[in-house]
Order: C-alpha cells, then structure tokens, then sequence
C-alpha cells in the first residue's frame, strides 16, 4: 500500500459507520470489531457476505447533495442489475464532527469482489465487508484502479 493508502486506511478505519436495522434503530459499525450482534441476527446465515457500499463523494471529493442523491440512484439500479438476491438496508458515515457524512448502503448477500467492483465503478476509495457476524473488515482501493467516476484528491475524508 501507498502512504496514502496507509492514510486513508487509518481514516477510514476511524470513520463513524451506522446502520439502520428494523426494529433495532441505528447500529454503529467498527472496522476490526465483530458484527452487531442485531445485524448479524438480521443477516441470518452464519456465512452471508455483505458490504457497507455508497456512490457519494467519488474519489473521497465533496460533492453537491444533488450529485450525491443522483449517484446513490446510480448505484441503487446497479445494485438490482446485479441478479442475485440482495437485502439493502440504509447507513450512514461520518467524521463524528458532523464535518463529513455520508449515505451508504448495507448491502446483504453481495461478494467481496462485486462491492469492490461497485465502489471501483462508483469512484470509491473504500469498501467495508465481512462475513455473517465475524469481523468488519476495511478494503482500501488505489487511485489507479478507480473507475472513471474518480475525482481529484480529497478535501477532507472522514475521520
């Protein structure tokens, strides 16, 4: 990895992730740390895969709301193209400042590899994934391998 590889990673790592289970309200998630316990519950097969994916911020570069919402309509219709079936609930990232947040997707029965790929195609420099309720894991993505969606550096990623 690069040293802003390394960089983000620790960024990312720090990050503020929550989702949002039925019945259970918001749920944080922590790179490293095991799977909620309600999430797991609410994934149900022990060896599920899922990845916590968005289309907001390409490139880890502010972007107006509008772009943000139409990007996430992008990856959304992505996401049914892909033909197997896939459980969606909302989630949300942030610096925990309030300066840096963002829509995700916890997306339920999708491989390592395709939420790579979505975030590769959706200019993402990051994907969260694991297994059923074993442990979350952080993907970070060289700039090089991004897709065309990619923007400039970072003005400030989340913390």
């Amino acid at each position: 990895m690069s040293a802003e590889d390394d960089a983000l990673a620790r960024i990312f790592s720090g990050a503020r992730y929550r989702v949002r289970v039925p019945g259970r309200g918001s749920v944080p998630l922590r790179v490293q740390a095991r799977l909620p316990q309600s999430l797991a519950a609410w994934l149900g097969a022990a060896a599920q895969p899922w990845s916590l994916v968005t289309a907001w911020n390409p490139g880890a570069a502010r972007r107006p709301a509008a772009d943000n919402r139409a990007a996430m309509r992008a990856l959304r219709a992505a996401l049914a193209q892909e033909g197997i079936a896939l459980r969606l609930l909302p989630a949300q990232s942030g610096d925990g400042s309030g300066g840096w947040r963002e829509a995700h997707l916890f997306v339920a029965g999708i491989a390592r590899s395709r939420a790579v790929g979505l975030a590769r195609r959706f200019g993402q420099r990051a994907v969260l994934y694991g297994i059923g309720g074993g442990r979350v894991r952080l993907a970070v993505l060289p700039v090089g391998r991004m897709d065309s969606m990619a923007a400039a550096p970072a003005q400030s990623p989340p913390r």
